[in-house]
């Protein structure tokens, strides 16, 4: 079952978004406090999308072996009335456009030197 969190407008909000509550509440006993910004982008700043950054830091930037990329946007073309090609992050092989959950608490623990991991590898 997909869960849809809405935000005050009545928009659904991104699985990683919907879950800040529960990092912070996860992250809240190490001292880290975590703040969440959405910024709307314009046509001249799509480059940016599906960035994530944890203290001015790119997430690619802090997982070993990612890097950005980009792949071609329908919806974004759609928008803005060009072909647009939007931001990705590849790693080990895999191109993603939308950027998984077990990626960003990987970068987020990088970021702040914690382990937030079970005892199976797996991000927490």
């Amino acid at each position: 079952m997909r869960r849809q969190v809405t935000n005050d407008r009545g928009e659904e909000v991104p699985a990683p978004v919907a879950g800040s509550a529960e990092c912070q509440a996860r992250c809240r006993p190490y001292g880290v406090s975590i703040t969440l910004r959405e910024i709307t982008l314009g046509a001249d700043r799509i480059c940016e999308s599906n960035s994530i950054r944890f203290n001015g830091v790119l997430l690619e930037e802090l997982l070993a072996g990612a890097r950005p990329s980009e792949s071609y946007c329908r919806s974004c073309s759609d928008l803005t009335g060009t072909e647009t090609y939007c931001r990705t992050v590849e790693r080990d092989g895999r191109m993603y456009e939308e950027i998984p959950e077990e990626l960003i608490w990987e970068a987020a623990c990088r970021a702040v030197d914690c382990d937030l991991r079970k005892t199976d590898g797996q991000v927490a």
